[in-house]
């Protein structure tokens, strides 16, 4: 409450590496503290945290990382029991996870919580799950040889694909993939019918030394 008269305090924590531990944030949650930081090494670059030893010091739990590798930058904000993680994405050049990092992305958004064994972890916000919760009905617009559709569920037989109908309310999808081909690539397109313009996502398997990633 005094500019003109105070006293610094200790570190509340001090890091032995030489890791900056970056956009620190210091939250509560369920009677537990954690320190949410930011990893700025290039071959870690995400969004990790602490958890409180409940005498003054931290601890690295076993998993650390909130979100996979890009996810940077991370500052929680809201009430304890609704209480959301704010980060970002970058985009990548050549729009492919191979492509370089490019400063500037998309916001995503977390809701935090605790794992059984206490330690922090994120989900979909319940406020986007709420409101997402109806189900849609998916109409087959067209289909390619090869391609069946029966009960929500999509077979696609060699190079085919299956197009749906334009959903008009806000949704979420939900996908499990079976028997994917190890050799093939599999995607999703998302066409918005007011411009044309449309977004892809590709997946495929990269075979290692080890297996099929």
């Amino acid at each position: 409450p005094d500019l003109d008269t105070w006293t610094a305090e200790a570190p509340l924590y001090q890091e032995d590496s030489n890791l900056n531990l970056e956009v620190p944030d210091l939250l509560q949650l369920a009677g537990d503290e954690y320190l949410i930081y930011s990893d700025q090494r290039d071959d870690s670059r995400q969004v990790r945290h602490l958890v409180s030893d409940g005498s003054g010091g931290w601890e690295y739990p076993a998993f650390d990382a909130l979100d996979g590798r890009g996810y940077y930058a991370g500052r929680s904000a809201g009430p304890e029991n609704s209480k959301l993680l704010f980060g970002w994405v970058p985009h990548k050049s050549g729009a492919v996870d191979s492509g370089r990092s490019r400063w500037g992305g998309d916001l995503v958004v977390h809701q935090l919580g605790k794992t059984e064994t206490e330690e922090l972890a994120v989900s979909l916000p319940e406020m986007i799950r709420t409101e997402t919760s109806a189900a849609v009905a998916l109409n087959v617009a067209s289909s390619g040889e090869g391609a069946s559709f029966d009960s929500g569920n999509v077979s696609l037989v060699g190079d085919t694909s299956v197009m749906f109908d334009s959903v008009s309310q806000l949704t979420r999808i939900e996908l499990s993939i079976d028997q994917f081909p190890a050799d093939e690539a599999f995607g999703l397109a998302f066409k918005d019918p007011s411009n044309g313009r449309t977004a892809r996502l590709s997946l495929m398997l990269v075979k290692t030394k080890s297996g099929f990633l």
